[in-house]
């Protein structure tokens, strides 16, 4: 993971300084770059994420509507009864198999996204196949990330 300036972009890896971090917002290090050209180029990004080679694990607080959460979502490893009358669910989520950029709509993307992307609405999603080996999982991120990399590269500036 790394970190990006709101304002002006710029990456860092990390800090230890209290509060250093306040301006910056997480982003994947291997999109990372490619967000930050498109951002001084005036393709202004809202989300995005680079596929993982891992599960994750997120913790949940749902509503007791006295729906089972294993039955609303896969994954779930435990749930917990809250004080309060919510559920703590914990879930673990199987690897990314996709990259995305979301785009501010007021944002005019170019017809053609980047070799082995497609668009969707306001934003470019690139999916390869499943494939529980991390290392081939890494072999598709670094292949998307890649022609992202070129496409963003020769784009006009807008802003």
């Amino acid at each position: 993971m790394a970190y990006m300036n709101r304002e002006t972009f710029d990456i860092i890896y990390s800090s230890n300084i209290d509060g250093f971090l306040d301006d910056y917002f997480e982003i994947d290090d291997y999109i990372a770059k490619p967000v930050q050209v498109l951002n001084l180029k005036g393709y202004k990004t809202r989300f995005c994420c680079s596929g993982h080679p891992y599960d994750t694990v997120n913790e949940l607080i749902l509503e007791n509507d006295g729906t089972d959460p294993h039955e609303l979502m896969p994954g779930v490893v435990s749930v917990e009864q809250l004080p309060d009358g919510t559920q703590k669910v914990v879930v673990r989520q199987p690897l990314d198999c996709e990259a995305y950029i979301s785009f501010d709509p007021t944002v005019t993307l170019p017809e053609q996204p980047p070799e082995g992307w497609y668009r969707v609405l306001d934003s470019i999603r690139c999916r390869w196949p499943h494939d529980d080996d991390p290392l081939a999982c890494m072999q598709h991120v670094f292949r998307a990330m890649s022609s992202l990399t070129e496409w963003v590269n020769c784009l006009p500036v807008i802003d």
